[in-house]
């Protein structure tokens, strides 16, 4: 658990940002441990939400909402969060419209990422390099796109995709004891994992009319559960 002192609680309250107009832009850089960043872009278009975190324990907040939205996090350290969803009240979404875009980057080790995205067109890419890495994400309606790769070992990755026609590919390797859940609930949806190291797991769940799957595992001990239903 983060814990701050009473000046530092100020200093946070100020460095909240919260943005209302169309084409905003929002940019911040925090250097140092156990900072905390918060953006909401809200009823915007084409906003723009760029933070960079160096340090451990540090936390972004983000939500935007509207349509044509880049949301770009780089964090480098150990124990730093992500949160653009369910992880920060009021925040029910970390992106709601159309043609989304979210790019998140991580280096370190104990790191996570939780991101919700609602809507149609909406794209995520990430990269998450080191030791215990945590990947959350759920993506709602259609022709959603998510590409990434996870390096290092120990890292988990749990998607959810919930329409019709989405898309993801994910690479995990470099590492020991990696592990996939991915779900795809609708119709026309696909999904490619590519797994390399050992004792990896994978888990493909599709329900639904024309999925596709596609998993190569290399390496020793690796296991494999698709269910297309």
């Amino acid at each position: 658990m983060l814990r701050f002192s009473p000046l530092t609680l100020a200093i946070l309250a100020l460095a909240s940002n919260q943005a209302l107009a169309d084409s905003s832009t929002y940019f911040q850089t925090q250097t140092g441990n156990d900072n905390n960043a918060e953006a909401a872009q809200i009823d915007a278009n084409n906003a723009i939400n760029n933070i960079r975190q160096t340090g451990d324990g540090n936390l972004a907040l983000v939500k935007q909402t509207g349509d044509g939205h880049t949301m770009a996090i780089r964090s480098s350290g150990n124990g730093n969060e992500i949160h653009a969803g369910a992880g920060w009240q009021p925040t029910t979404e970390g992106q709601s419209g159309t043609a989304q875009r979210a790019t998140l980057i991580q280096k370190g080790d104990n790191n996570s990422i939780e991101l919700s995205q609602s809507g149609s067109a909406n794209v995520l890419h990430f990269v998450q390099d080191g030791h215990d890495i945590k990947l959350n994400v759920q993506q709602r309606d259609a022709n959603n796109r998510i590409t990434g790769s996870s390096m290092g070992d120990s890292h988990s990755v749990d998607i959810i995709q919930n329409g019709k026609a989405n898309a993801l590919a994910i690479t995990q390797h470099y590492g020991y004891g990696n592990d996939a859940v991915i779900s795809q609930q609708g119709s026309a949806n696909y999904a490619s994992l590519n797994q390399s190291g050992a004792i990896n797991s994978a888990t493909v769940n599709q329900s639904g009319l024309n999925q596709t799957a596609h998993v190569r595992q290399e390496g020793m001990r690796n296991t494999v559960g698709v269910t297309q239903q």
